[in-house]
């Protein structure tokens, strides 16, 4: 990205800001708006308002980025938490609709840049979902945002650690040995040995 760009992103993030801090929305939903450097949102106050109700803050969801552009032919916000993909679509002539995307369940993200528009497909399992008139500088940084999440995502899925059986299944063993010496010795009798049994087993 070159520096024009980055100062032409920050001038337009800037007057962003000032929109947002207007809208009649959650503090901290505003807050994470600014902080990524939203700007494109311009006909989606409607949008802005349902996610709202729709994104779990409460839970740790946090927005990564947002912008508009269409799908299914419908003006639509589009916005990246570090959870999934939501596709808000408040239209007052179709009532709205509410799309979105598990980022373990997306395989693929691909842009198609157009003279003054971009559109994104994201791949979903065997389904793609087309992302229509995307502004040229916001459609990148989403897309990207969308594909580093989905990996992040997916790596921290592959890497959580796995309880190591075998040295549970070891100590088990010791123990049942040391209460079958504990028999032995006449120090516990045999239901008493049963119980323990039970216990150590998890039965």
């Amino acid at each position: 990205m070159s520096k024009n760009n980055d100062i032409y992103i920050e001038n337009r993030a800037s007057s962003a800001a000032k929109k947002i801090n207007k809208l009649n929305i959650p503090d901290e939903i505003k807050k994470q708006l600014i902080d990524k450097k939203v700007f494109d949102f311009w006909f989606n106050n409607k949008e802005l308002r349902a996610l709202s109700d729709n994104i779990d803050i409460a839970g740790g969801e946090s927005i990564q980025y947002a912008a508009s552009g269409k799908y299914d032919n419908h003006t639509a916000l589009i916005i990246c938490t570090n959870m999934r993909v939501m596709i808000i679509n408040k239209n007052m002539f179709i009532g709205g609709d509410f799309t979105d995307i598990p980022l373990n369940m997306i395989n693929g993200v691909s842009i198609k840049t157009r003279l003054f528009l971009s559109d994104i497909q994201i791949t979903n399992g065997a389904t793609n979902i087309f992302l229509n008139d995307l502004d040229k500088t916001a459609a990148p940084i989403l897309a990207d945002t969308i594909k580093s999440m989905s990996q992040n995502y997916q790596q921290s899925i592959q890497n959580v650690p796995v309880q190591n059986t075998t040295d549970n299944t070891q100590d088990m063993i010791a123990e049942l040995k040391q209460l079958k010496e504990l028999v032995d010795e006449g120090i516990l009798t045999e239901e008493e040995f049963s119980a323990k049994k039970k216990q150590v087993l998890g039965l």
